[in-house]
């Protein structure tokens, strides 16, 4: 069973290093995250992309509108 790990993200940057020790800690292996950058600056969306190059299953989507939408919608 693969367990889907939704992250919504804007300009957290300080706290993506604790939610990914947090994620990475786990001990069921077979995961996915999705962090979902809801319009953040492009320094804060670069930490991101960084983390994305540590593990294959880390996936950051970028929702796509012009002002943020909050936690919610980024869940949807």
């Amino acid at each position: 069973m693969k367990v889907s790990i939704v992250t919504p993200f804007f300009n957290s940057s300080e706290h993506i290093d604790s939610t990914a020790k947090s994620v990475l800690a786990q001990t069921h292996q077979n995961w996915e995250w999705i962090i979902v950058d809801d319009g953040s600056y492009t320094d804060e969306r670069q930490a991101l992309e960084v983390l994305a190059t540590t593990d294959s299953r880390i996936q950051i989507k970028e929702r796509a509108a012009k002002k943020p939408k909050g936690a919610c919608a980024c869940r949807n």
